[in-house]
């Protein structure tokens, strides 16, 4: 009776199962955070250089004092820097360069990026309004709003012949 004793199997894992299984988890967690940083770091490589961002929050960290840092990194990266917050913003500060960029190059600038969602909260209309509209619609809404600005006195200088009426009335 002693000698015939069958063991039945057992439903728990041997003990190294657990082991290899953590460090497989742990490597898989490790692998995802490098793939991800190194993704994000390649990004960032497209923009002109700046200040080293931080996944997530970009260089919110870094911009409490916003003045000081500004002509900082101005001074540290030759008027022209791109900061995360945590989406890319260029930034230009060296006069030769935003005239460069703006009077030479306009037709570059012309698109603007939209944030999903901002035309559903501000227009009621797709790339609508003198303000959120970007590329051809921007040009025809820039065009008319100025020619209607002009036509009700804009850009005329009304205080020098106020001053020139009233100097014929004193002589």
């Amino acid at each position: 009776m002693g000698g015939n004793k069958r063991s039945l199997p057992s439903s728990s894992p041997p003990p190294f199962y657990s082991l290899i299984m953590s460090v497989l988890l742990l490597l898989f967690i490790v692998g995802s955070i490098t793939y991800s940083l190194w993704k994000y770091y390649s990004f960032t490589s497209k923009f002109p250089s700046g200040p080293r961002p931080l996944p997530f929050i970009g260089n919110l960290h870094q911009v409490q004092s916003i003045d000081q840092k500004f002509s900082l990194f101005a001074n540290k990266f030759n008027g022209l820097y791109t900061i995360f917050t945590p989406i890319p913003t260029l930034e230009i500060t060296d006069y030769t360069l935003i005239k460069e960029a703006f009077i030479d190059h306009g037709k570059d600038y012309v698109d603007r990026m939209m944030l999903p969602g901002l035309d559903d909260v501000f227009n009621y209309c797709k790339n609508g309004g003198v303000i959120n509209s970007s590329g051809d619609n921007w040009r025809e809404q820039r065009r008319v709003s100025l020619s209607i600005l002009r036509d009700f006195g804009m850009g005329k200088n009304v205080m020098e012949e106020l001053s020139g009426q009233s100097h014929c009335y004193v002589c």
